[in-house]
């Protein structure tokens, strides 16, 4: 409670003394912190960032059927599926192995989708066809974004109505794979509002990984003034089998195969609702963003059967006060996450084994500057304190007879007890797993960058950043039917790291290139370390690294490149020198589009990750996973403007490679598959 009033006390004063500066700043131009739905190019040459801008454009021409497939091609994210579908799977950047996506804030309209556990976003609760544009920022990012951001940022803005329109796309492909969608949009005056909907089949690469996913949403806006006020909801249904992992020699024998029967999977339901006021002043900026989102899921994961319910408030405050040269930024974000998890004897109507309540509150102010020392050059920075109080409650029961099945006679030794009754069963808490405690942690991020933009078309820049991220409910506490050595580690430390980059970007009407280098070092780097039986911090690791993306964009062709280069390692202990597990040396994407005639379009895509360390394995002792390249190509035929057909194809040269692995577990990646999709606007 300390530290929380200190945050407090300290968040006014700063506001006080930054209020009475904020008063001698310029406000005759429009702010930009960071790249907007406005951006004309892919790289913005105004900020000190490692960003991506994916417009509203691009994402309708990709036809890309999911989140995750759109970030790969358009982005150059990584992500690693233990299913074999390219619609799921982890988010990975900046180096960070396993549990990456522990590590990269996920924001749709304002509000964080990160779970409070460690499992993976349901990116299918996001469609496609409702996506207006994305921002990927890469790299510590905590004082503007907070927790999770340790590694970068992706920011989501779904579209809100407007003129009239229909939009329809229906695909199917091998695998069984069907996806249909639906938005409709209007307005009347000053309000705006839309409506869709969408739904996901796909049988899956391998045997036993069927997933499906329903989804619904609305938008409903007004503008008011200088501002606008919109609100949104979703909801969706979603079933995924979980195929489980191969053995090297299984999967050399048959990638297509299942290590389980079909019987483990996930029935979730889903619900997002946002609210966001945007505010354009003569003195600056203002929005209020606030959020509330759902899930309710229930699985059956190598013998355990449980119901996982969770929940998560979001409020979040920001006042900017100046224009684009110099300006300065306030705000609050408060976050309540909320998960209970019931385990089961049996998949349905077993006894109650274990169950579990636990809650976090998590609030940081924060400040952010930016001022205009000399003409082209800007120095920018800020700071954010964070604190969280995890509330965590557990009992595990232990089932025995109230009569034993045997007693000891005096003279014959143990014999059958005439009055045992097996229905007779007692159910005692086990004090030595169950458990209860309060954790407080909090932890301080800041950045500072410099820009020199000769021209508005180069700029040149370097930064550093403090970040930070808390370890998520499941790393500290033992709940979800896995043990560890201790149930509840409050020793675990929050992540702790310092990095520094350096870039340059060039953007005019037909090329973009970005080029940034970076290094950082995370003095407490949390992983599972199978000896112990425990997630540790596990000391100190570093990783220097560059990405590159560049690209030319003409009226009959065009190309566009994204390559990140990383080398990641442990800097202490017995495993000083070696390589962190699951990062690949390198991973890389080329495109390239020929338009000869405005109803024709073929592009091509090449994906290549390099060899990795197989997960778990800190010591490198195990054979690596092998480096692979993947082909794709779509051709689109477009009779007009708002029609569209489309065929694609993923895996051209249908590679067998492997997705991620862990511990001799390996999980394949999909193989070649053909879709074909039609797209109209009405």
């Amino acid at each position: 409670m300390r530290t929380l009033q200190t945050a407090i006390i300290a968040f006014p004063l700063s506001l006080g003394m930054l209020c009475a500066f904020a008063e001698t700043i310029p406000t005759n131009r429009a702010p930009i912190i960071r790249v907007t739905a406005s951006t004309p190019t892919r790289v913005n040459t105004t900020t000190p960032t490692d960003s991506t801008f994916i417009s509203g454009k691009e994402i309708e021409r990709s036809q890309a059927a999911s989140v995750p497939e759109l970030l790969s091609k358009k982005a150059n994210i990584l992500f690693r599926s233990s299913t074999g579908s390219a619609s799921s799977g982890e988010v990975s950047m900046r180096g960070f192995g396993e549990n990456s996506g522990l590590r990269v804030l996920v924001e749709v309209d304002g509000h964080k989708l990160n779970r409070p556990d460690m499992g993976a976003i349901n990116w299918t609760q996001i469609p496609i066809a409702n996506i207006a544009y994305v921002e990927v920022i890469r790299g510590g990012q905590n004082v503007l974004y907070g927790n999770h951001a340790l590694a970068g940022v992706i920011k989501i803005t779904t579209k809100k109505g407007g003129d009239p329109k229909l939009h329809l796309r229906a695909v199917q492909g091998d695998n069984h794979f069907e996806q249909y969608s639906a938005l409709a949009t209007g307005g009347a005056g000053a309000w705006y509002a839309d409506a869709g909907a969408d739904y996901l089949r796909d049988e899956g690469f391998r045997d036993h990984s069927l997933s499906w996913a329903k989804t619904g949403h609305a938008s409903i806006g007004r503008y008011i003034g200088d501002g606008s006020l919109t609100i949104k909801a979703s909801m969706d249904e979603t079933y995924t089998q979980l195929p489980g992992p191969l053995t090297r020699e299984e999967m050399e024998q048959d990638p297509t195969q299942s290590s389980n029967l079909g019987n483990q999977e996930i029935n979730s339901t889903n619900g997002l609702i946002t609210l966001l006021w945007e505010g354009d002043h003569d003195w600056g900026k203002t929005t209020f963003g606030a959020g509330y989102n759902f899930r309710d899921s229930r699985w059956s994961l190598s013998g355990i059967y449980a119901r996982n319910q969770s929940q998560g408030f979001s409020l979040a405050p920001r006042i900017q006060f100046g224009a684009e040269e110099n300006h300065i930024i306030l705000g609050w974000d408060l976050f309540y996450d909320k998960l209970k998890h019931d385990q089961l004897t049996a998949p349905t109507h077993g006894d109650l084994k274990a169950w579990a309540e636990l809650e976090r509150i998590t609030t940081g102010p924060y400040a952010f500057a930016q001022y205009e020392v000399l003409e082209n050059i800007t120095l920018s920075g800020g700071a954010r304190y964070e604190t969280t109080r995890t509330k965590n409650k557990y009992v595990e029961y232990d089932f025995v007879h109230t009569s034993p099945p045997f007693i000891n006679h005096p003279v014959f030794g143990l014999v059958p007890n005439p009055n045992y009754d097996p229905t007779q069963i007692e159910r005692i808490v086990n004090t030595n797993n169950s458990f209860q405690g309060i954790v407080n942690k909090d932890g301080w991020a800041a950045e500072a960058s410099l820009l020199w933009q000769p021209t508005e078309t180069l700029s040149l820049w370097i930064g550093y950043d403090l970040s930070y991220r808390y370890p998520v409910l499941d790393e500290t506490a033992a709940y979800q039917g896995y043990a560890l050595s201790d149930p509840l580690n409050e020793n675990l430390e929050p992540e702790q790291g310092h990095g520094i980059e350096a870039g340059l970007k060039y953007s005019d009407e037909h090329t973009t290139l970005s080029l940034t280098a970076f290094y950082s070092i995370l003095e407490n780097e949390i992983a599972y370390d199978n000896v112990q039986n425990l997630n540790i911090n596990i000391g100190a690791t570093e990783r220097l690294g560059a990405e590159l993306e560049a690209g030319y964009s003409g009226k009959y062709a065009g190309i566009h490149a994204q390559g990140s280069l990383v080398d990641a390692r442990f800097t202490e202990d017995s495993n000083a020198g070696k390589t962190i597990p699951l990062v690949p040396w390198a991973h890389g994407t080329v495109s390239a589009w020929i338009e000869p005639v405005p109803q024709l379009r073929l592009t091509t895509h090449y994906t290549y990750v390099g060899s990795q360390v197989e997960g778990g394995d800190f010591a490198n002792e195990k054979d690596k996973l092998n480096d692979y390249g993947l082909l794709g190509a779509r051709l689109d035929i477009m009779p007009t403007e708002k029609l569209t057909f489309f065929i694609k194809a993923e895996n051209l040269l249908d590679e067998d490679f492997v997705s991620t692995a862990y511990t001799g577990g390996y999980y394949p990646g999909a193989g070649q598959a053909v879709q074909v999709g039609i797209s109209m606007e009405l």
